[in-house]
């Protein structure tokens, strides 16, 4: 008689499933998959013969390993669209925290105080909300879908109240603006209808507690009830400003107006700023109706390759949204025609004060770039505004000019 031939790995599986409990064998039951036929099979007898043995508790054990098994894998499936939107939450608060600093670093003389709180509590507000919902998604929270909705729905009011206040579908800022809404409203249908998120996130499992709606409440009270007040509060002042007003009248006054006769060799002058003529320049200053001056700077050719235009005047105080204003209404209408972009657009410091700067570029026959600047100085509460029009940036003096102009002798 032909003795049956024995595993050689049987005596080493016996041995690994001798002190094993029913559950621990159902388990193997439930990922048989991973185990060898012949294991598999001597677990189901192991189990079988096994004193406690319960049918019922044995399915019941393996029916749960199978849902935990597949709710693993389709954990996996969606952790790559909340990868990307854990990242796109984390890169905004620190978008918002960078440009706020900046913002504020820039137009810090500016700002009167319920603005200034504000662009700051504002900052905290979305940067704390970023993270707070960072955080109760990777940890898998209850109220992680809630945050996630809250910031979604803050951030596509946000930029929809942007593109009702300014939209050009040729300005890549705006372009930026159209994308991120639309971005937004595709996360939130995601968040709504996908099912992966319904059963990573279970519908019935969801909640904000009381605490999740205090601090988004609060988050959302502070820079509203700022902006409001900032609404209320005239801006008329600056921290470094000496006066809350200004008098027009005081054009005519010795604290305010260049004497022309202490003038240096190649400068010039309208009343309020001094300038020096880069060589090879030539100038012309025309009245207008309001009594102003507006000084025209060209070169000495016959054709000349640009023109710069200057005119001044006072302002109490003079901000980015200001600034924004001004270039706006300077612009011709018919600009608007020509495709263009927007090359420059920063605010730096200068001698005379801080310089709020654009430079757009037209596709023309030939191309032509519109370089539109705002100098303005808070102690002396004097503007100038250049606006110059050029083919070839190397061949205007316009920095040299920007460079040049003081407020004061």
């Amino acid at each position: 008689m032909e003795t049956e031939k024995k595993n050689p790995f049987e005596q080493d599986w016996e041995k690994e499933i001798a002190n094993k409990s029913i559950e621990e064998l159902a388990k193997i039951l439930a990922n048989k998959v991973d185990y060898a036929p012949g294991f598999v099979e001597l677990v189901q007898q192991k189990l079988k013969s096994h004193i406690d043995y319960d049918e019922e508790m044995v399915n019941t054990i393996i029916a749960q390993e199978e849902e935990k098994k597949k709710h693993q894998e389709k954990g996996k499936g969606v952790s790559i669209w909340l990868l990307l939107f854990l990242c796109g939450v984390a890169i905004s608060g620190i978008y918002t925290f960078f440009q706020t600093w900046i913002a504020v670093s820039q137009n810090w003389d500016s700002y009167n105080f319920p603005l200034l709180a504000y662009v700051i509590s504002y900052a905290i507000s979305m940067c704390s909300l970023c993270g707070y919902t960072f955080w109760a998604i990777v940890k898998k929270k209850p109220n992680a879908i809630g945050l996630a909705n809250v910031y979604l729905w803050i951030s596509i009011v946000i930029n929809l109240i942007k593109i009702l206040q300014d939209f050009n579908y040729n300005e890549m800022p705006s372009i930026r603006v159209l994308w991120g809404l639309i971005v937004g409203v595709l996360w939130l249908l995601y968040f709504k209808y996908s099912k992966y998120i319904n059963e990573f996130f279970p519908v019935e499992k969801r909640a904000l507690c009381k605490n999740d709606q205090l601090i988004i409440g609060t988050l959302l009270f502070v820079p509203i009830s700022m902006f409001i007040l900032s609404t209320i509060v005239p801006p008329s002042y600056s921290r470094d400003s000496v006066v809350d007003d200004i008098d027009l009248s005081d054009v005519d006054s010795t604290s305010y107006v260049i004497d022309e006769n202490k003038l240096n060799e190649n400068e010039i002058t309208d009343g309020l700023y001094i300038l020096k003529l880069p060589q090879g320049t030539k100038h012309e200053f025309i009245d207008v109706e309001d009594g102003g001056k507006v000084l025209v700077i060209t070169d000495k050719k016959e054709k000349s390759s640009y023109e710069i235009r200057i005119i001044s005047g006072l302002a109490a105080t003079f901000r980015n949204t200001d600034f924004e204003e001004m270039w706006f209404q300077s612009k011709d209408s018919a600009m608007t025609n020509y495709p263009h972009e927007l090359k420059t657009d920063e605010v730096i410091d200068i001698n005379a004060g801080k310089c709020y700067r654009k430079i757009e570029k037209f596709q023309s026959e030939p191309q032509f770039f519109w370089d539109f600047s705002v100098v303005y100085n808070y102690k002396m509460h004097k503007y100038c505004v250049l606006s110059a029009w050029y083919n070839v940036k190397e061949e205007v003096p316009i920095d040299e000019i920007i460079n040049s102009i003081q407020f004061e002798q």
